[in-house]
C-alpha cells in the first residue's frame, strides 16, 4: 500500500485518488493536486519533493476561490454593465506566485481541480495536458453523499 493510500482522509474518494495519481504522472514538478466540489470539503494530495511520496493534506495553502474561476469565465463591461457569458470558455486559469504556479480548471459543472507546479514548468503545455486528462475522466460522484435519515 502506498503512503498516499495510507494517509488518504475519509473525505477522499477513489475517483479523486485516481485523478491525483493521473495528474502527478504528467510531470515530476507537480507539487500538489486539490479538488473542490460545490457543497463538499476540499481534498488535497501533495508530493514531498525529496522523496516523491504523496500525502493527504496541503502544505500551508488553500485552493483557489471558486469565484475567481467563475469570474474568468465571464465577460464584464468595465463600466459596470451586466456580465455576459464569454463565447470562449477558458481551458484553465494560471496564477503565478513567487514560489509556484497554480493551474486551475473545471471538472464537470460544479467542481474544480487545482494543481501547483514548480515555476520552471511550461504551464501552457501542462495546463493543456491536465484539461485533456480531466476531459477523459469518467464523471462519477467525487463526494460521498451522507446517508439519509
Amino acid at each position: 500500500m502506498s503512503a498516499y493510500a495510507r494517509s488518504t482522509p475519509a473525505s477522499s474518494t477513489p475517483a479523486f485518488e485516481q485523478i491525483a495519481c493521473d495528474v502527478f504522472s504528467l510531470d515530476p514538478g507537480i507539487r500538489w493536486v486539490g479538488l473542490k466540489q460545490a457543497g463538499g470539503r476540499p481534498s488535497w494530495v501533495w508530493r514531498d519533493p525529496e522523496t516523491s511520496r504523496r500525502y493527504a493534506g496541503a502544505p500551508n495553502t488553500e485552493l483557489i476561490d471558486p469565484l475567481k474561476l467563475i469570474q474568468a469565465e465571464q465577460r464584464v463591461d468595465p463600466c459596470g454593465a451586466e456580465a455576459n457569458a464569454s463565447p470562449r470558455r477558458p481551458l484553465f486559469l494560471v496564477l503565478a506566485y513567487a514560489d509556484l504556479i497554480e493551474i486551475v480548471t473545471r471538472l464537470g459543472p460544479d467542481a474544480q481541480v487545482s494543481v501547483a507546479t514548480d515555476r520552471s514548468i511550461d504551464v501552457y503545455t501542462l495546463g493543456a495536458r491536465i484539461t485533456s486528462l480531466l476531459s477523459r475522466t469518467v464523471q462519477e460522484p467525487l463526494i460521498q453523499s451522507p446517508p439519509s435519515s
